[in-house]
């Protein structure tokens, strides 16, 4: 499973960041059971999305998904992409946000 780089760069309070993965069976792209988003904020609340019933996750194609963390506070996000069955893996990133001088 792969995630699309989202680079070192630092983020803006209100930036949307689109985290992107691939699920890829012998580098076959390939849709999994189940998937999983998980997204923690900065001041430690988390929140879990599961593909089907949440609208969030999306789905861009056989194997490619996405979800779009909408940064609303400064300090480290966390995130992390799940699956099981088919496909099965997991792989987590995070996302700084600088304070805002505003």
């Amino acid at each position: 499973m792969a995630v699309a780089p989202i680079g070192t760069r630092e983020w803006d309070i209100g930036d949307v960041c689109q985290t992107t993965v691939q699920f890829k069976v012998g580098g076959v792209l390939t849709d999994p059971t189940t998937i999983q988003f998980r997204q923690k904020t900065p001041a430690g609340v988390a929140t879990t999305y599961t593909y089907g019933s949440d609208t969030e996750i999306v789905r861009d194609g056989v194997g490619i998904y996405h979800f779009d963390i909408s940064l609303s506070a400064s300090g480290d996000w966390k995130y992390r992409w799940a699956s099981t069955g088919t496909a099965a893996g997991a792989t987590e990133r995070r996302v700084y946000v600088k304070q805002s001088e505003f």
